[in-house]
């Protein structure tokens, strides 16, 4: 590689690595929101179970 190509291929390389941080920043922000979600639903489940349990003893 001659000297003058070495400033392009550097910045190339910036841009490929930022291109690949902000891919995976994405990527873990949407496995969180996954998992919120199941927990959120995990608890909705539990809070219903318990409003019938509640409803099922007071008859």
């Amino acid at each position: 590689m001659s000297v003058g190509m070495a400033p392009s291929a550097s910045m190339s390389m910036v841009y490929t690595v930022m291109a690949q941080t902000i891919g995976m920043v994405m990527h873990n922000g949407a496995e969180t929101q996954h998992g919120m979600q199941q927990i959120a639903a995990a608890a909705t489940t539990q809070t219903c179970a318990m409003i019938l349990a509640l409803g099922a003893a007071g008859q």
